[in-house]
């Protein structure tokens, strides 16, 4: 599977359980983190094969901005 789709589903995933614990008011990383430890034995969920590069030019700026940006 190409990496592109890799992170896009994974986008689309966590996306729709953030809304979902916002409207129940619970936690949404405890919830993301919940979500991804029982995915990771599922067996038909594959492993995914991101190298560094990807993760920090493609996930952690989005992440750093979103924290200088929340409410102080």
């Amino acid at each position: 599977m190409p990496v592109a789709l890799d992170i896009v589903i994974l986008a689309v995933v966590v996306t729709a359980v953030s809304a979902l614990a916002r409207k129940y008011a619970l936690s949404a990383p405890l919830v993301l983190v919940s979500v991804g430890f029982v995915a990771s034995y599922v067996p038909f969920v594959p492993t995914p094969d991101l190298t560094p590069e990807i993760v920090l030019v493609g996930f952690l700026p989005p992440l750093l901005y979103a924290e200088r940006s929340g409410p102080r």
